[in-house]
């Protein structure tokens, strides 16, 4: 379902490259949770974002479901991106003035379909939002950000879900109600991509993939 080969990415800071990502290679099959592990500055953003097509690699490759996604044009990859992957920013990146519903049904945009708003409600009354409907983020707590959050990744049913620290503003009560979501979208067939720092969260993972100075160093 997601390949990754060679995996690098540098940037330039002050006439200075900086090498933030140095040869990843990492193949997830079928669905299940996987977790990101590593200390802050390793790469674990920057590879999640390469995953999921929001960032170009300086090298290397990223197959979504066999497709080259960077060897697609712009509207190519966006279309790829919109129909098999969700993601889920650190920050949410809620819009303030949206309500709760229009944040959510911001995501299908690109792609139009009358039978969204149903989907909309459904995910948030599973996901305990129903009565926060019209409301517009600055009224909602950090837990029901992240799940509306979560609600607009998984709104076009995507086949992979990647996450940057769904749980660190998160208590651990949301943060359980979190991962309990992504446990049934993997039981579903989905792959889950998630970095943490959140090590107990981590071990409840199908597989740990660490991170250090760029490179990944272990996969258990």
């Amino acid at each position: 379902m997601l390949t990754v080969k060679n995996i690098q990415k540098s940037y330039t800071d002050s006439n200075e490259d900086v090498s933030v990502l140095k040869g990843i290679d990492l193949e997830l099959k079928g669905g299940g949770i996987h977790a990101v592990v590593g200390p802050s500055g390793c790469g674990k953003s920057t590879f999640l974002l390469i995953c999921g097509g929001l960032l170009q690699p300086s090298k290397g490759t990223v197959l979504v479901n066999d497709e080259n996604l960077f060897e697609l044009k712009g509207d190519e990859r966006s279309k790829l991106r919109a129909s098999l992957v969700g993601y889920v920013f650190q920050k949410f990146h809620l819009i303030p003035y949206l309500n709760i519903e229009q944040n959510i049904l911001a995501s299908s945009l690109s792609m139009p379909n009358e039978n969204l708003e149903d989907r909309c409600k459904e995910l948030v009354e599973e996901l305990g939002l129903g009565h926060r409907l019209k409301h517009i983020p600055s009224k909602l707590s950090s837990g029901e950000q992240q799940r509306v959050a979560l609600a607009r990744a998984l709104l076009n049913k995507p086949k992979i879900l990647i996450a940057d620290e769904p749980t660190g503003n998160l208590d651990t009560e949301n943060g359980n109600a979190v991962f309990d979501i992504f446990k049934k979208f993997s039981d579903e067939g989905g792959l889950v991509l998630m970095a943490t720092h959140d090590r107990e969260l981590a071990k409840r993972a199908d597989s740990i993939q660490s991170f250090d100075k760029g490179l990944l160093v272990s996969s258990i």
